[in-house]
């Protein structure tokens, strides 16, 4: 009996913990808490955010222990390689980069031949939110 209300402690103890995370949008203690109740999470890209962050702190190489599903894409690798090519957030400039970046990391998300119909400002636009989200 002790054991349950010690797990029902626990269990209450992490859906808090999950909870607040959510709504402060607090990526790795919002992973923790799902992981911990064995949970689907509400907000897939918080608990992306958070798997990534989560190996980072741990010092986990590489993204062999969680893989960013197809549909969700690599946020981590998005942001990365936007900074290093000096992707500008403008909506008007540099679509055919942007394309290729939303292509290589959200291929689930966006093909090219649906990129190709879209107009600079609307590139720009995919670009710019999948940018806020990533940071």
């Amino acid at each position: 009996m002790e054991t349950q209300l010690k797990s029902m402690d626990d269990t209450e103890k992490y859906e808090r913990m999950r909870e607040e995370a959510l709504s402060s949008w607090s990526p790795v203690d919002y992973f923790l808490a799902c992981e911990a109740l064995g949970v689907t999470p509400d907000n897939e890209d918080l608990y992306i955010h958070g798997a990534l962050e989560h190996q980072r702190q741990e010092g986990i190489s590489g993204l062999e222990k969680i893989q960013p599903d197809k549909e969700i894409g690599n946020y981590e690798g998005f942001i990365k390689e936007a900074r290093s090519r000096g992707v500008p957030l403008n909506k008007f400039k540099w679509a055919d980069t942007k394309k290729r970046l939303l292509c290589k990391y959200f291929p689930g998300k966006f093909s090219k031949k649906d990129l190709d119909r879209m107009s600079d400002r609307e590139i720009g636009e995919i670009y710019e939110n999948i940018a806020k989200k990533a940071r």
